[in-house]
């Protein structure tokens, strides 16, 4: 049943085929490509991000948004 919320849901958006093998490989360079801001609380991806000057949203004590 979320399986299928989920496809519904994703077909409301945008998707992008990439190239790259590793996941977070993948949005760090569609992110570049197209000057995108990530959502995430994956602290590594956000630190990589941060890196390639990106700008990164994340939740911070369960219920403020950041961005950086």
């Amino acid at each position: 049943m979320k399986a299928k919320a989920s496809l519904k849901l994703i077909e409301k958006y945008t998707t992008f085929d990439v190239d790259e093998k590793k996941g977070d490989d993948a949005i760090l360079e569609l992110a570049k490509k197209m000057n995108g801001i990530v959502v995430t609380n994956d602290k590594g991806l956000r630190d990589r991000l941060k890196e390639k000057s990106l700008s990164v949203i994340f939740l911070r004590a369960k219920k403020k948004l950041v961005i950086e």
